[in-house]
């Protein structure tokens, strides 16, 4: 697994995107074209909007909109409690993500 958390939605790639759905098996023929993305705030964290545009053709379970929930900054904590945390509370919303 990749250790690197992401601090910022600019991070994300399409490689990324289309990485996280195909293992998902959300994802099954083509990939993302590109996305947007808009930035949320809290005290906390960050997070933001991700709106996919895929390339004609592209076949699985295909989501528009993603929503990516960030660390603060390099000095926030991140660890397995927060995953552990979301992963209780909000099993049927999430799915973790790991970008290679």
């Amino acid at each position: 697994m990749n250790d690197k958390v992401i601090t910022d939605v600019s991070q994300i790639a399409l490689d990324c995107l289309n990485s996280v759905l195909i293992d998902s098996k959300a994802l099954v023929t083509g990939s993302v074209e590109d996305f947007a993305s808009a930035a949320l705030g809290s005290a906390n964290a960050r997070s933001a909007k991700i709106l996919l545009q895929y390339n004609l053709g592209t076949t699985g379970t295909l989501a528009i909109l993603l929503f990516l929930k960030m660390c603060a900054g390099k000095d926030s904590i991140f660890g397995a409690f927060k995953v552990n945390y979301y992963t209780q509370n909000y099993i049927y919303f999430i799915k973790l993500i790991n970008c290679r």
